[in-house]
């Protein structure tokens, strides 16, 4: 499987939020969002806020374990409610 770090084409260190937001498959809004939680970090430089790459393949890292996380959790759960007959 390829890396989603080897899908900066670019070669930039750093991306707008609307790019990020492309990047990843979110609409700018919801990128906005995660900004404003602080699961990103931004920076300024000449009026812009920029995305450095790196902080993307860190969010769909966390995704992906947060994700896996909930998803055993809800078998362990239905493990439990079915008297564990799985």
């Amino acid at each position: 499987m390829e890396k989603f770090m080897d899908k900066n084409k670019t070669g930039r260190l750093s991306v707008t939020v609307e790019e990020a937001a492309k990047a990843i498959g979110i609409s700018r809004s919801s990128m906005y969002a995660e900004i404003k939680r602080g699961r990103i970090r931004t920076f300024k430089i000449a009026g812009r806020i920029l995305i450095p790459w790196t902080e993307l393949t860190s969010l769909i890292d966390r995704a992906r374990e947060e994700s896996d996380s909930t998803y055993l959790a809800a078998l362990d759960a239905v493990g439990k409610a079915d008297g564990d007959k799985i």
